[in-house]
């Protein structure tokens, strides 16, 4: 847990910077014009732009959550709790299946989950076992993996959400030239201000839920590759030829 929390910490970090680099650059921007266009000031005030920011803060929420929850889902003790582990180890290797299968029932979690289903067909052969096994191995771990690719379509279309306050802040933007020329500049500057922040909101949002998506995809490959080799040490010793026609009580 305290390393989850350290990694929580170092995600709040690095979106409190990229939220610092955008604050600096808009404010650089802004330098030059005689009136400063703040996020607050696009943020609370309604227009198009203004949609797009709400929609962009959502997004950042949602990715948030994503992000929390694979931290303590996806990790090696949250798909195969140690005790957990241990008897499952001690059964199959003192050839007591009904206990494993009462534990596998007793503990959920994704260790079981896939291990479960595979004991109860053990009667069946080696091959209904195997075939069980990698059937709720792979409907398993791709519920898990989905949470993460939707941290890949946030990078995505964050950046494109980004881009059409960008394109409505241009409209507005040559709108001001159109009417009052080269004269106005400082609503010639508010705008393209305008234009900036949605800019950087889309980028700010879409950079971390890319890093994020790619270190969560790396972390994946590596503890489920884990699971399927514990999964299969587990059903190593099963004497298949000696349990023909055996099977579990499912209990009550």
């Amino acid at each position: 847990m305290n390393t989850i929390m350290k990694k929580l910490m170092a995600a709040g970090i690095t979106m409190l910077g990229f939220a610092g680099m955008t604050s600096q650059l808009l404010a650089q921007e802004a330098e030059g014009g005689s009136k400063e266009v703040k996020f607050t000031d696009v943020f609370f005030h309604l227009s198009a732009e203004a949609i797009v920011l709400w929609i962009l803060l959502i997004g950042s929420v949602v990715m948030i959550s994503f992000i929390i929850e694979l931290f303590i889902r996806i990790r090696t003790k949250a798909l195969m709790p140690p005790a957990v582990l241990a008897m499952l180890a001690d059964a199959m290797n003192t050839y007591n299946y009904q206990v494993a299968f009462d534990t596998c029932k007793a503990n959920q979690c994704f260790l079981t989950q896939c291990l479960g289903p595979a004991i109860k067909v053990i009667g069946l052969g080696k091959h209904a076992v195997e075939e069980a096994l990698n059937e709720n191995f792979a409907k398993y771990s791709v519920q898990l993996k989905s949470r993460n690719n939707y941290l890949s379509v946030i990078g995505v279309v964050a950046p494109m959400i980004g881009l059409t306050g960008t394109v409505l802040g241009m409209m507005k933007a040559f709108a001001t030239l159109g009417q009052s020329g080269v004269a106005n500049m400082t609503g010639l500057s508010s705008a393209i201000s305008e234009v900036l922040i949605a800019t950087a909101s889309g980028l700010t949002v879409a950079i971390p839920a890319f890093i994020f998506f790619y270190y969560f995809k790396n972390v994946a490959t590596s503890v489920f590759t884990d699971a399927h080799t514990q999964l299969k040490t587990l059903l190593r010793n099963v004497p298949y030829d000696q349990l023909v026609g055996f099977q579990v009580s499912e209990g009550q």
